[in-house]
């Protein structure tokens, strides 16, 4: 039986200010205004019959969504916070609107292709983000849990997360198209084999 029988699941945190603003929040803190949780995915009467595991990013986006999860599902929900699920630090960029960081910068695409080094000044590249999101799964492959694991955290950092459960191939593909809806609680199937980050195509 492997870690997460009973089911994994992951979460963008609720909307924020920054999101509606289309800015850039990365580590900085930015007001929720869209308190909805969507809660279908996830087999309530099964989480009040074993409970829920839920680990989160300890950014307050992050906590104040746990707080209202424990609101809406009844059970026993353990919560614990983990560091390596902050979103990636984007240094000087914070709070820009996103369109204005892109037409000033070429960003992390080269010939069409990410660069994984490639760091935002004063921020975090993608592939160190992706090395300390390789941690925090390894370390949690090496658990049993008897509930449904949940995982809180921000849409690059679950970017980096889901390609490495599913074992994707073609990052480039996955990260420019992948995007994480606010709100949402998602169901992830594993694959039996994940590849790490610092392994797949770029």
């Amino acid at each position: 039986m492997h870690s997460f029988y009973y089911g994994l699941f992951v979460l963008r945190h609720c909307k924020t200010q920054n999101n509606i603003e289309h800015k850039i929040s990365g580590q900085m803190d930015s007001e929720i205004v869209d308190f909805s949780i969507d809660v279908s995915n996830i087999n309530q009467e099964f989480v009040y019959q074993l409970g829920l595991n839920i680990i989160t990013s300890p950014a307050p986006r992050c906590l104040q969504t746990v707080e209202l999860i424990k609101k809406q599902i009844l059970g026993r929900i353990k919560v614990e916070t983990d560091y390596r699920l902050l979103e990636r630090k984007m240094g000087d960029w914070e709070g820009e609107k996103k369109i204005n960081v892109i037409a000033n910068n070429s960003c992390n695409i080269i010939n069409g292709h990410i660069d994984p080094n490639f760091t935002p000044p004063n921020g975090e590249s993608i592939l160190s983000c992706s090395q300390r999101v390789d941690d925090f799964i390894s370390d949690l492959q090496n658990q049993k849990f008897s509930s449904p694991v949940l995982i809180c955290s921000h849409n690059q950092t679950l970017k980096v997360l889901k390609s490495k459960l599913y074992g994707i191939q073609n990052f480039v593909d996955f990260w420019g198209t992948e995007t994480f809806k606010n709100g949402k609680i998602e169901s992830i199937t594993i694959n039996e084999n994940p590849k790490k980050v610092t392994d797949l195509e770029w």
